[in-house]
């Protein structure tokens, strides 16, 4: 992994644990902020993974207080892997397969070169081909970024023919009926698909139609009726207002 990435890396884990680093806390205070902070969602730099376990946290924190920011990169490896004891032959082979057909995992292409005879059973490891797909640009990340890049962008051709709603997990706050217990809050967003401006935005202690249904109500009465909105729910709706001027909701389940 080279420096760019490992700094990238340690400011992500950095930033986790700022707010606990940042100030004098008593152990309980202390682990209550790490518990917060671990039910969150992150998008992880070069991982697959959304959540950060609290056992990391303190792991991270005890990292830094004892070596500072550099502490928290991830530590270099001496690339001694099998990749060296393969034969470039079955390298080749095994990249030909993960072109061939990209959305082929890493486990499907070692059962592929073992199910050919290529390579006896057990031989190849998944972490160590997954590194060499990483090397030849071919890993993971490197072809969502190909998928990506093969879509071509669309956009609606005018303001307000295409809405789109939404819902996101935000923060838990204190519940107004209990002080004592905490309520995750949930923000219902309408968003135009043409100019991409926010119709409408609203946090909730809860996700179900009817507040749906609210902010539609007020994104209409400030912008206007679209034509089209769009939104993830599991019921059909259709609201009809003026005559000749209806609002069809499309939904996905």
């Amino acid at each position: 992994m080279d420096e760019s990435k490992r700094n990238e890396i340690a400011a992500f884990r950095f930033g986790l644990i700022a707010p606990v680093v940042q100030r004098n806390l008593h152990p309980g205070e202390r682990y209550a902020l790490l518990r917060d902070i671990a039910q969150k969602s992150y998008t992880i730099p070069y991982s697959d993974k959304t959540t950060i376990s609290i056992r990391s946290l303190e792991r991270y924190l005890q990292a830094y207080e004892s070596g500072g920011f550099e502490a928290l990169k991830p530590q270099k490896r001496d690339k001694k892997g099998s990749l060296k004891n393969l034969d470039p032959k079955i390298l080749k082979k095994a990249l030909d397969f993960r072109k061939e057909l990209p959305s082929r995992s890493v486990d499907t292409i070692i059962r592929l070169l073992e199910l050919e005879g290529h390579v006896a059973p057990g031989i190849i490891k998944a972490r160590t081909l997954s590194r060499y797909f990483q090397e030849q640009g071919w890993g993971k990340k490197d072809l969502e970024g190909k998928v990506a890049k093969a879509f071509r962008h669309f956009e609606h051709d005018e303001p307000n023919d295409c809405w789109q709603a939404d819902t996101q997990h935000t923060l838990y706050l204190p519940d107004p009926k209990d002080p004592d217990k905490r309520k995750k809050a949930y923000l219902i967003a309408i968003i135009d698909d043409h100019s991409r401006r926010i119709m409408h935005a609203e946090f909730f202690f809860e996700e179900r139609y009817p507040r749906l249904e609210r902010c539609v109500q007020k994104a209409v009465l400030k912008f206007g009726v679209p034509r089209i909105l769009y939104v993830d729910y599991t019921e059909e709706k259709t609201m009809p207002k003026k005559p000749g001027n209806t609002l069809h909701i499309c939904v996905s389940s």
